[in-house]
């Protein structure tokens, strides 16, 4: 039988020195004293046949009386079975949890808006990005844990803009989606995410006037493509080339604003927009997005007059970039001009409103289905994308670029009206 420890009283703990001493009452149970002076307390016992050491907390803050009680507790414990270390480890993880999860939306959000800025380019937008969850959201939303945030508050936060601000009402809840999935990936919250659109969302706000979920541009009907080209070409002006540059490439607008002429290879034929390049769009994740460039393209830019100490291929008056209204305009005005002619005008199918420059894409898209035998693939390439799934895109890394130049060649031929 084992040699019971002497039972220690309190005086004597007290004026032990540094070493590990038994002080009786319950087997197994130390002091340990430090050279420092440091004391706490120590149970050492078999748990599953391996003898492991429990702290039970420092001395004087618990006494001996506190020591010996929390040992007996310990060791009753592991006589039923149960593991005072894993108890131990799986409570403070619940606490842990517990305080994670009490983060509020206004701090979570502060954490995640310099993730997010380093991911956009220099600029207005990187500035502006937090802007509207500030001015919408912030109000219903700030002062809430990160982990009660449901779809009813989504909605909430969008319903009082979801019809006269359609545009900053989607860019505002992708941005809540995306600060909800940092949340989660931070271990703030579990569960769905209740800002993304295909969950409940889509069920209890009203879709767009052509009954999908996404947000529509209008876009120039096919019958009318080769109509609207030519009107266009009737105009004059920088910003004109910008908007015939921007029908053929069936780029973003801002893609094309702040093109620069050193993203230009013409030996290669090919415009490259690197990652984070100002109102591209283009992310890291993404990578350079290449565009080739076709005979009628290179055109339009050799017809784009160069300023000295402007490094912009379609340059405004006073030698910046151009604004997304200049652009915009001149269709607006080919528009106006073309009723005053007495034809349709240049009207979406779908929404029956006027077409916008960003809705080039969606004609080169319904083109690229109904009019050719393209594969889906190369279509959505030339729209920047992503194809397939994450494993997919993951082992997909070319971007089929020479593919492409003969359907954007195809494209370029069907705008212009030219036979081939």
């Amino acid at each position: 039988m084992p040699r019971r420890a002497k039972e220690l009283s309190a005086i004597e703990v007290k004026r032990l020195a540094s070493g590990v001493h038994p002080v009786g009452g319950v087997p197994g149970l130390y002091l340990q004293v430090t050279e420092g002076g440091g004391r706490s307390w120590l149970l050492r016992t078999p748990i599953g046949g391996k003898r492991r050491e429990i702290g039970l907390g420092s001395y004087p803050e618990v006494s001996l009386k506190e020591a010996r009680l929390s040992a007996s507790e310990n060791k009753a414990k592991i006589r039923q079975g149960i593991n005072p270390i894993e108890e131990r480890k799986q409570l403070r993880k619940f606490l842990l949890d517990q305080e994670k999860q009490s983060i509020l939306f206004r701090d979570a959000f502060e954490q995640y808006v310099p993730i997010k800025q380093s991911e956009l380019a220099e600029g207005s937008y990187r500035k502006n990005w937090r802007n509207s969850v500030d001015e919408y959201a912030m109000a219903v939303l700030g002062a809430k844990s990160t982990s009660e945030i449901a779809t009813d508050h989504i909605v909430e936060v969008l319903l009082p803009i979801w019809s006269e601000k359609r545009a900053t009402a989607d860019k505002l809840r992708r941005k809540l989606r995306s600060t909800l999935d940092f949340c989660a990936a931070k271990g703030y919250r579990e569960g769905d995410n209740p800002a993304e659109w295909t969950g409940k969302l889509s069920k209890l706000l009203p879709k767009t006037a052509d009954g999908s979920d996404e947000q529509h541009f209008p876009a120039v009907q096919l019958q009318d493509v080769q109509r609207c080209w030519q009107a266009i070409q009737s105009r004059s002006g920088v910003s004109k080339l910008a908007l015939s540059f921007q029908f053929l490439t069936a780029t973003r607008t801002g893609a094309v604003r702040f093109m620069t002429w050193d993203e230009v290879d013409f030996d290669n034929m090919v415009w490259t927009v690197q990652p984070l390049r100002q109102s591209s769009k283009v992310t890291r994740k993404m990578g350079p997005r290449r565009v080739p460039l076709t005979e009628a393209m290179k055109d339009i830019l050799d017809r784009s007059p160069r300023h000295a100490g402007s490094k912009y291929v379609f340059v405004a008056p006073r030698g910046g970039a151009l604004s997304d209204a200049s652009i915009a305009e001149v269709l607006k005005k080919t528009h106006d001009a073309d009723l005053r002619n007495g034809n349709r005008g240049f009207f979406d199918a779908q929404t029956g409103e006027v077409a916008v420059p960003h809705g080039f894409r969606s004609s080169m898209k319904d083109w690229a289905s109904e009019r050719t035998s393209y594969e889906w693939n190369l279509s959505e390439a030339a729209l920047w994308h992503y194809l397939g799934s994450k494993v997919e895109q993951a082992y997909a890394r070319s971007d089929v670029i020479e593919k492409r130049r003969k359907m954007m060649a195809d494209w370029n031929n069907f705008v212009r009206g030219v036979e081939v």
